[in-house]
């Protein structure tokens, strides 16, 4: 399996966020600074790994 999708298992299982964010995240949390969301789940995810979630709707 690979990497990424083993690891967005592994944190869907434990935090209960659904596995297409982790998906979404994982692969580029090492390329980027800030992630632009309103989702709370980002939120969240961006928190766990240290990488700053702005939402664009100031909420």
């Amino acid at each position: 399996m690979p990497g990424h999708l083993k690891d967005a298992l592994e944190e869907s299982a434990k935090t209960g966020i659904h596995i297409w964010d982790y998906l979404c995240f994982l692969p580029v949390k090492d390329y980027i600074d800030v992630v632009y969301s309103c989702d709370i789940h980002f939120q969240k995810i961006g928190g766990e790994l240290n990488v700053e979630v702005i939402n664009p709707l100031g909420g």
